[in-house]
């Protein structure tokens, strides 16, 4: 977790190539997003270093510039023609957000009309898992002592994938030379019973622990130092084993860059001969534990390779965390509208560099790639209130389907529980982002099916596009029901509104036809924009969750299980619907 703010916003990554195999998955996702291309084809870069990727066959290169940050883009949309047109009012008949009538909505700024077409045939490649909708819990022995604890993440009833033990160093904070002595276990064995009591930690549920740095007498150069606290880590597991909460992954360290930096440093030799040798003690007390990081703050692709190249026979995940920005003053506009690419182009970017750095190896194994901390915002006390809003909601949306698409398989908000401004739970407050996030553990799992958006009525379409669409086909089943060609039982559609001021009316159809329809802007097409599909089998139950400005606590609600139907948003919100037969 970052401490500092900046007083501006920093663009932290860069292009990343998108394999031309990949064009359904990439349209699957993100519908169409906006596309800027680099002068010359080389990366572009603004503020922090992130990934160094060499752009390649490309089927799309995602640019965010300074200028896209100060403004939005004012270009056409992206690949597949763009997103949600401006049209001066509702069609007849159809009631906006509130309630409001047409005539209503006539005098508000715009409202947005699209279509939306979900292939339910066409898969692209990705899995969305349960975990991927995680949140991360600060556990300390205070919070073991506080009885609104349990009772708080009872109500938020989002799953706890991460477990933040940044006081780790203190089990074993005397000197160095006394550090053998075995140290001081009991917060440590507190929060252990704690979690059990919390039910976290289980078989099926195996947390990860997110260790923060060592004592403060540790050196990392210090091979005797290094040998200590790996066994101190095999130490903490062994505890965890006898206590009966599972712990499947292991963070060994948080945000190295933050002290070593983002370029070459001769203490991540050292650092990284540390991560092999704490790994080697887990496997030791059980083969099956997952020893990983490096956490970084950002992912710069320097570090990462390094990383990879040092100890990626040892370690069994890559890690790393994101923010938005440093400074809640920033638009909202300008750091939403480029979440969806930075969040890919991250996952995909990270995801590759294992495959080039390890894929040559003796033995190689793909490693899944962690999302452990992520938010808006990562200043502890930053004024940022759109966390806690219907925008908190709309960014966690499209940043975690976005993020899937490029690989990401795990993911952990940060926080669960904090203050007004920061984490889910708050006193009796639950954000919209958490009471989101808790559906879509539930409804979203399943593989990733084809959606595209289509813009109605104006020309060009809005850039960047502010409605976004998501799919995943046998929504909730387990890994036997999603087998290639079985048919689908259920499944999950995604419908994000990101206008803060406008609604949005989109048509919105599934569909089972064999081959995907890309040119969504043809002229040819039906009345409703994509002709030429089959139907899909009758659904018989559709159920809705609706989060946003005019439902901050969500709503649940049945709705005609019609594979065509018109869907109004409310500006700023996000949709959930689970289809099911």
């Amino acid at each position: 977790m970052r401490v500092c703010q900046f007083h501006h916003l920093s663009v932290v990554w860069e292009t990343g190539a998108i394999k031309a195999g990949t064009a359904a998955g990439v349209k699957g996702i993100f519908g169409a997003l906006p596309v800027a291309e680099p002068a010359g084809g080389g990366n572009v870069r603004a503020g922090m270093s992130c990934l160094s990727l060499k752009p390649s066959r490309a089927l799309a290169a995602f640019a965010l510039t300074a200028a896209c940050i100060a403004q939005p883009l004012a270009a056409a949309g992206g690949a597949g023609g763009g997103g949600a047109a401006h049209v001066n009012e509702a069609p007849d008949g159809v009631k906006v957000a509130g309630g409001a009538s047409p005539a209503a909505a006539q005098k508000a700024p715009r409202t947005l009309a699209a279509s939306a077409r979900v292939n339910l045939a066409v898969k692209t490649g990705g899995v969305v898992r349960r975990e991927l909708f995680g949140v991360a819990y600060i556990a300390s022995a205070a919070r073991a002592r506080d009885p609104q604890i349990a009772r708080q993440l009872a109500a938020l009833d989002a799953p706890v994938t991460s477990v933040s033990i940044g006081w780790f160093g203190r089990v074993r904070s005397g000197a160095a030379g006394d550090a053998a002595a075995g140290g001081d276990w009991r917060e440590f064995d507190t929060v252990l019973a704690h979690l059990r009591a919390l039910g976290l930690g289980t078989r099926d549920a195996p947390l990860l622990f997110a260790l923060g740095g060592p004592a403060k007498w540790f050196d990392v150069a210090d091979a005797a130092h290094r040998r200590v606290w790996a066994e101190t880590i095999a130490e903490a597991a062994r505890r965890c084993e006898r206590a009966g909460v599972r712990v499947g992954f292991w963070e060994l360290w948080n945000e190295p860059d933050a002290q070593f930096g983002q370029g070459a440093n001769a203490r991540y030799k050292h650092l990284w001969a540390f991560y092999s040798e704490a790994a080697r003690a887990l496997k030791r007390v059980d083969p099956t534990l997952n020893a990983g990081g490096p956490a970084l703050a950002w992912p710069h692709g320097g570090v990462l390779a390094d990383f990879l190249k040092t100890c990626g026979a040892d370690i069994d995940f890559v890690s790393y965390h994101q923010y938005s920005t440093g400074n809640y003053k920033t638009g909202t506009r300008a750091f939403l509208d480029g979440m969806a690419p930075r969040f890919f182009n991250e996952a995909r970017g990270v995801k590759e560099r294992v495959r080039r750095e390890l894929g040559g190896s003796l033995g190689w194994r793909d490693r899944p790639v962690f999302l452990t901390e992520y938010n808006m915002n990562y200043d502890w006390n930053p004024g940022e209130q759109r966390q806690q809003d219907a925008t908190g909601a709309a960014y966690t949306a499209v940043t975690l389907f976005s993020a899937a698409a490029g690989g990401l398989e795990r993911a952990a908000i940060w926080s669960a529980i904090g203050n007004s401004r920061f984490g889910l739970v708050h006193g009796d407050n639950i954000a919209p982002s958490g009471r989101l996030l808790r559906v879509l553990a539930k409804w979203a799992p399943g593989e990733s099916a084809l959606a595209e958006v289509s813009e109605r009525g104006t020309t060009p379409p809005a850039a960047p596009p502010r409605v976004r669409v998501f799919a995943t086909v046998s929504a909730g089943a387990g890994a036997k029901e999603r087998k290639k060609n079985a048919p689908v039982t259920d499944c999950a559609v995604v419908l994000v509104n990101t206008d803060e001021v406008s609604p949005a009316v989109v048509d919105l159809a599934l569909v089972a036809n064999a081959v995907a329809n890309t040119a969504v802007n043809a002229t040819a097409n039906a009345a409703d924009g994509f002709g030429g599909a089959s139907p899909v089998p009758a659904f018989t139950r559709c159920e809705e969750f609706l989060v946003g400005s005019t439902a901050a606590g969500g709503e649940f609600r049945e709705a005609p299980p019609a594979v065509r139907s018109r869907v109004v948003l409310p500006p700023m919100s996000v949709l959930v619907r689970r289809y099911r037969r």
